[in-house]
């Protein structure tokens, strides 16, 4: 089961009692699977603090890139040619890599096989190089 969350935090609670109705009805929260846009105006912090909580939760992540296709992001990528006004080339890659990581520890219950020591805890191998989080919250315009 995939769904979004799109916005900063305002969506935090709906996106928690959403992963806890679809577990109550039976699914399981390595197969839920969340949307997170990631290289727009979301900054990097709200989107790390994003992937956090859906450590906690214990699902999945698809970080959806924005307005780019995979071919034109590869090319970018490939060229050096990155002209993202709101991430850096650096974050974007260090972003993916996390999701990468993520998903593959969630999906084996923890289990990491480049580590030597194999299974381990979710908690214990999942660092995403940050203590706290506190996103910086865009205000509303009106």
């Amino acid at each position: 089961m995939k769904f979004a969350w799109d916005g900063i935090q305002t969506h935090e609670k709906l996106t928690k009692e959403t992963i806890d109705l679809l577990v109550s009805v039976g699914y399981k929260r390595k197969f839920i699977q969340v949307f997170v846009l990631i290289n727009w105006k979301i900054p990097y912090d709200v989107c790390i603090y994003k992937l956090s909580k859906l450590k906690e939760w214990g699902v999945k992540i698809d970080d959806c890139t924005w307005n780019s296709n995979k071919r034109d992001l590869r090319n970018r990528i490939k060229t050096n040619t990155w002209n993202n006004l709101y991430w850096t080339m650096e974050q974007y890659r260090n972003f993916r890599a996390k999701s990468r990581k993520h998903n593959q520890l969630v999906l084996f219950d923890g289990y990491d096989p480049k580590k030597k020591s194999g299974a381990t805890t979710l908690s214990a191998v999942h660092n995403y190089g940050f203590k706290t989080v506190t996103p910086i919250l865009a205000t509303p315009t009106s």
